[in-house]
């Protein structure tokens, strides 16, 4: 299979560039706050029932189990207004369809990393709207 270029710094650490937009979610959402709490709640459950999937599937190299567990997250990254979160699980599951394995190993790191900083994002975001 062919190599993919990459369109970004695919380093293990999270660039500034990547932090949550909530007013971008919001405006997609028509400004529904109830429904974008909705929304938030449920990836938030499912990022974390899925940390240690994620980690081990990493670790173990099993790319076409991790991109199974980024692909079910897309839409709502998307959604929220974590693009740049989406763009790098739809490049690892690029690498993965292509069978890139050197890409595969250079975006496992950053997969993970946007699992953990987007689940924190999420969960400081309900800290503080919570009433």
């Amino acid at each position: 299979m062919g190599k993919m270029i990459l369109s970004f710094n695919a380093s293990s650490k999270v660039h500034d560039t990547m932090a949550w937009q909530p007013a971008l979610g919001l405006s997609r959402l028509d400004h529904d706050e109830v429904l974008m709490g909705e929304i938030i709640a449920l990836l938030e459950t499912a990022l974390r029932e899925h940390v240690s999937d994620v980690n081990m599937r990493a670790n173990s190299n099993d790319f076409n189990s991790l991109r199974r567990l980024t692909h079910s997250q897309l839409p709502s990254l998307k959604i929220l207004g974590f693009d740049q979160q989406a763009k790098v699980f739809e490049a690892f599951e690029s690498a993965v369809v292509m069978s890139d394995e050197l890409a595969c190993r250079r975006l496992s790191p950053m997969v993970q990393k946007i699992w953990m900083t987007t689940l924190e994002s999420l969960s400081r975001h309900q800290r503080t709207v919570a009433p």
